[in-house]
């Protein structure tokens, strides 16, 4: 569900986007392994987690220049 709000807001690259739906898939992976097979020896969150890692720098070098247009408000403009 992140993955995809990332990869369709334009706030960001889609690339974060797709990684952020690779890293979720994973992750559920991950859980149905551990339920389907207890003793399950591998775990798909140790390679899926790069996305939440690059996301993570993404917002601190360059999330705070980014610009987030302004949308005027109607309750702000005057009748008519």
């Amino acid at each position: 569900m992140i993955g995809y709000l990332a990869y369709t807001s334009g706030f960001m690259a889609k690339i974060f986007g797709v990684l952020l739906m690779v890293a979720g898939l994973g992750y559920l992976a991950d859980a149905f392994a551990a339920i389907l097979v207890p003793d399950f020896p591998f775990s798909f969150a140790l390679f899926v987690s790069g996305g939440e890692v690059a996301l993570s720098f993404w917002l601190i070098i360059r999330g705070r220049q980014v610009r987030v247009p302004t949308i005027p408000s109607p309750m702000l403009s005057t009748p008519r």
